[in-house]
């Protein structure tokens, strides 16, 4: 007759060393209705889409996070002008541009500096406390401030291509 062992709860083996381990079951990803698109570095001119390559922005208020792309004209104009100027262009067949945001500046700054004229550039939100003022951003020194709107200054404009 065999005695029963008794191990000790430190030399018990553990219940996972006891069981069969099965593998698991591989992964695998079915990208039904994804499209893959070229995408140029960072900076660079994105041809046929109409300007240079700023990076991706984040969709806020529940627009989805778009590519963004930068057209920088050779005008100078005023606010209402510049607003309408980027409405109204048309590049590489695009009519989709607008003017850009404070996010918009902030991220053309940081990524198109070198390749922009340094100066100041309008953008498109009003500044809140006076509704003779608006928003520029500086491609010189980067800072984002309020001019009256009748000043004449740089025009950019851009465009978002989704991520859906």
């Amino acid at each position: 007759m065999k005695k029963s062992i008794k191990h000790s709860a430190a030399k018990r083996p553990a219940a996972r060393a006891r069981k069969t381990i099965k593998p698991a079951k591989k992964a695998t990803l079915k990208p039904s209705g994804l499209t893959t698109i070229a995408v140029p570095r960072v900076g660079a001119v994105w041809p046929g889409q109409g300007g240079r390559f700023a990076g991706i922005g984040i969709g806020r208020g529940g627009a989805p996070d778009h590519l963004l792309i930068a057209h920088f004209a050779t005008i100078k104009a005023n606010h209402a002008d510049a607003i309408e100027y980027a409405k109204k262009l048309v590049v590489d067949g695009h009519k989709d541009f607008e003017a850009p945001t404070l996010a918009d500046g902030a991220l053309c700054y940081a990524i198109l500096k070198e390749h922009v004229e340094p100066g100041w550039y309008w953008l498109a939100p009003q500044y809140a406390d006076d509704p003779a003022w608006a928003w520029y951003q500086s491609f010189s020194l980067g800072g984002q401030y309020c001019y009256p709107k009748g000043n004449q200054s740089r025009v950019f404009a851009v465009r978002r291509i989704p991520i859906q």
